[in-house]
């Protein structure tokens, strides 16, 4: 869902939101200037499922006698990637009134960040040793699903954050467009 709103454009979201559940676009009064879902390089669901299914597998063979105990370990390191895939199966931001704020997958890991303390951003390529997931980098905190493609924020105070994204010049200009 790529989508940049021109000024006079109104996007509105659920109205109803109990707790912090995702609002979903197209429906009720959150208004989005900018609004977009990049799932993560491995497949995102079909790689969740795909993992649970082995891990399921191999630990019902080990119950029942069939392969040897030995595969517990590869077990647990299935199951472990399997809840990491989806915690973290996507990047979504969003730009709605006076915050830019994005999290990974079932929103278990949120920030938001308020536009006034935004001083600018720019188009940024990561060295593909930064890697994907939350990681310190010389530039600051890098948030990234896939790919080297980024957005660097500068805040008011000097602090840098990077946002991986598929679409770093539209989410650059809808920041940007926002700011000013």
């Amino acid at each position: 869902m790529n989508r940049v709103y021109p000024p006079g454009e109104i996007h509105v979201s659920n109205l109803s939101i109990p707790g912090n559940q995702v609002p979903v676009p197209g429906v009720g009064t959150i208004q989005y200037r900018y609004y977009h879902t990049q799932p993560n390089l491995a497949g995102g669901r079909k790689t969740t499922y795909l993992l649970a299914i082995y891990a399921l597998v191999i630990f019902s063979a080990v119950m029942i006698g069939v392969v040897p105990v030995l595969l517990i370990p590869v077990f647990m390191i299935l199951a472990l990637l399997a809840l990491v895939n989806a915690l973290f199966s996507s990047l979504t931001v969003a730009i709605s009134g006076d915050l830019l704020e994005f999290w990974f997958g079932m929103k278990v890991w949120h920030r938001k960040f308020l536009l006034a303390k935004i001083v600018g951003c720019q188009v940024v390529k990561n060295l593909w040793w930064y890697g994907w997931g939350i990681r310190w980098t010389p530039h600051g905190w890098l948030y990234n699903v896939a790919g080297p493609n980024a957005v660097e924020i500068v805040f008011m105070n000097g602090k840098k954050i990077r946002i991986g994204t598929d679409e770093p010049v539209t989410l650059a200009e809808a920041i940007n467009h926002a700011l000013y």
